[in-house]
């Protein structure tokens, strides 16, 4: 009679752990250990164990991670878990565009440049800015920022290499239409406060026209202060012209 052969066993797919997943279950653990010692509504305790997962993280993942990237994980996931679709995490990018959209203030140079052909053309230069001083034009080209060329530069990319912190200095090239040679200016940025109601006039010596642009957190006074002006000069009527309002 034969002797039964040994059964050999099948080894499962997921038996093999690594060196670096069994400190990531380790982690899992200790994470587990400290939810079960978390008093209820303790505010700073709570403080404690994220202070220790964040330890235990940046020791135990795979990919390192350094402490502001941690952080920035950590707060973005604790605001998307609110569920809030009205709450978010703003970067500075973010919050600088956000700043543009409600309160219509930045740190620039006070152009609004629109795409023509390639080129990056000054469409308006707002009163008291930095380029206004230098004595830049509507119609002038932004031919280089910083000394590189910066024709066929998305019009994004170029807006925010002349955005930049309040007193810092960006060396701008401008071409104007019929001059013989480039200008190049050294502008200091500065905080600028984009209209919400950029003029106001009379269509008529009785109908009163007001171009609402955006809607920040002074447009209600711009527009209120455009309007009373043009009654107090003969209008009874009003065009008030929100074509290009992204709305608000």
């Amino acid at each position: 009679m034969r002797a039964p052969r040994p059964r050999r066993h099948r080894a499962h797919p997921r038996a093999f752990v690594s060196g670096t997943l069994t400190g990531a279950v380790t982690a899992v653990a200790a994470l587990a250990l400290l939810a079960a010692r978390q008093p209820p509504g303790d505010l700073r305790a709570g403080a404690r164990r994220l202070e220790r997962v964040l330890d235990l993280v940046s020791r135990f993942h795979v990919d390192s991670l350094g402490p502001d990237s941690l952080l920035t994980r950590a707060t973005r996931g604790l605001v998307r878990e609110l569920g809030d679709p009205y709450s978010a995490l703003y970067g500075p990018k973010d919050l600088a565009a956000f700043d543009l959209a409600t309160r219509g203030r930045y740190g620039g140079l006070g152009l609004l440049l629109e795409a023509q052909e390639g080129d990056a053309v000054v469409a308006r230069v707002y009163a008291g800015t930095p380029a206004e001083r230098a004595g830049v034009r509507a119609g002038d080209q932004v031919v280089a920022v910083g000394g590189r060329p910066a024709r066929g530069w998305p019009l994004a990319r170029l807006t925010d290499s002349l955005r930049g912190p309040e007193g810092s200095v960006v060396r701008v090239t401008f071409r104007r239409p019929g001059a013989a040679l480039p200008v190049e200016h050294a502008l200091t940025r500065a905080v600028v406060h984009v209209p919400a109601v950029p003029y106001a006039a009379l269509l008529t010596p009785r109908v009163a026209y007001v171009p609402l642009q955006q809607f920040s957190d002074s447009a209600a006074d711009e527009t209120r202060r455009a309007v009373r002006a043009l009654v107090a000069r003969g209008a009874r009527g009003l065009v008030l012209d929100l074509r290009g309002n992204p709305g608000g």
